[in-house]
Formats: C-alpha cells, structure tokens, sequence
C-alpha cells in the first residue's frame, strides 16, 4: 500500500516499513540510489541496512500511535512490514 500526502516543505521523505526484511532492504537501496531520502521503519532489526544513509526509526506496526510518530513529515509509505515464519506456525 503506498499513501500520498501533500509535500509542503520541499522534502520528500519515504518510508519503508519492514525496511531490515529482505525486500524492503532491497527498495531501501532502489530508493536511495534513485535519490530519495529514505526514513526506515523498523522493529527491532538493522540487519540490511548497515552503511546505509537512512534515517532509522523504531515502531511497532500494530501500535497506530508509534506509526503516527513514524510517518510524520514524510511524503509516501511503503508498507513491507510482515511476520514470516517458515515452520507453517
């Protein structure tokens, strides 16, 4: 899901959830490489994104008001965050 809001001040923040998984550590790279500024929404993970010139906030997906504070300022959402289990449970 992307969400657009007004870009007021000229800057143009994105925002990946499940920026430390494996596919959003790939569109964090797509992104930066394309110049964007990139702010990653992360659990607890940093996996992936070492070295990277990312801003790194903490939130929890399931706690609307960490995602409030997460998306604040920023022009677009990238909503990767996921729970993976390959046990089946």
């Amino acid at each position: 899901m992307i969400l657009h809001q007004n870009d007021i001040d000229g800057i143009v923040i994105t925002a990946v959830t499940g920026a430390s998984g494996f596919l959003g550590s790939v569109l964090v790279r797509e992104l930066l490489s394309r110049g964007r500024s990139v702010r990653a929404v992360v659990n607890t993970r940093q996996q992936g994104l070492e070295g990277l010139n990312v801003e790194i906030v903490k939130a929890d997906v399931r706690d609307i008001d960490e995602l409030r504070s997460a998306f604040t300022g920023v022009t677009s959402v990238f909503h990767l965050a996921a729970i993976v289990s390959l046990g089946g449970d």
